[in-house]
């Protein structure tokens, strides 16, 4: 398969159900704490968009500049959301960074209660990011293993 390493996962049927199963028993017990699951890329768009079915909940969908579209819209969602941002990973934060930025500017009144990356844990120093760059009380939730 021609992928990079955190993309392959998603395109195998078998790996995407098991992380999407891993998100949604996370996830389950916390379902009245948000309205939406907000998603960038084309890579979250197969994980993002089944999870917040399964779990019945909306989804944002951000688009990132560098995407072809047929839309103008760079925001697609519903308004007066708490949403939960799920994401693979984080390198430098400026995909979570323009997710907020996008849906606070062009989506009204929606809020980010959390962020949970699924394919490695977020450091310290991404908690601090969420935390300095979102809000002090976003919480931040281990995707990378089923709860306990």
């Amino acid at each position: 398969m021609i992928a990079a390493p955190h993309v392959k996962s998603n395109l195998n049927h078998a790996d995407r159900k098991v992380i999407i199963d891993r998100i949604v028993d996370r996830l389950k017990d916390s379902v009245d704490e948000f309205d939406a699951i907000a998603i960038s890329g084309y890579s979250m768009s197969l994980i993002g968009s089944t999870v917040a079915h399964l779990l019945g909940k909306n989804l944002i969908l951000v688009r990132k500049s560098s995407d072809v579209r047929y839309s103008k819209l760079e925001v697609e969602g519903c308004p007066n959301q708490r949403y939960i941002i799920i994401d693979d990973m984080m390198e430098t934060g400026s995909t979570i960074k323009n997710v907020v930025n996008k849906i606070e500017t062009l989506l009204f009144d929606c809020v980010c209660v959390a962020v949970g990356m699924y394919y490695s844990r977020l450091t310290s120093l991404g908690r601090e990011f969420c935390q300095e760059n979102i809000s002090s009380t976003v919480r931040v939730i281990d995707l990378t293993e089923r709860a306990t």
